[in-house]
């Protein structure tokens, strides 16, 4: 299982910032500037619904024998 997380960050444009998951190459989880007024489970912490199913999918593939390797990228505008 190969995980890579993609930090950005930019401080020219409103302090904007993201994070991404991608599990074997695709994206999984992807969190932009969260607005105050729509920071709910239901809106832009909606992501909180797959911290579970991806314990979960990492659990299966070590208990297959998979590698799981963590691999970050970070750029600051």
């Amino acid at each position: 299982m190969m995980i890579l997380t993609t930090y950005e960050h930019d401080e020219e444009y409103n302090e904007w910032e993201s994070y991404k998951i991608e599990v074997n190459g695709k994206s999984r989880v992807d969190i932009g500037r969260i607005e105050p007024e729509d920071a709910t489970l239901t809106r832009d912490l909606s992501f909180a619904y797959d911290i579970v199913p991806l314990m979960k999918e990492a659990y299966e593939a070590g208990k297959r024998g998979e590698d799981f390797t963590v691999a970050g990228i970070t750029d600051n505008g």
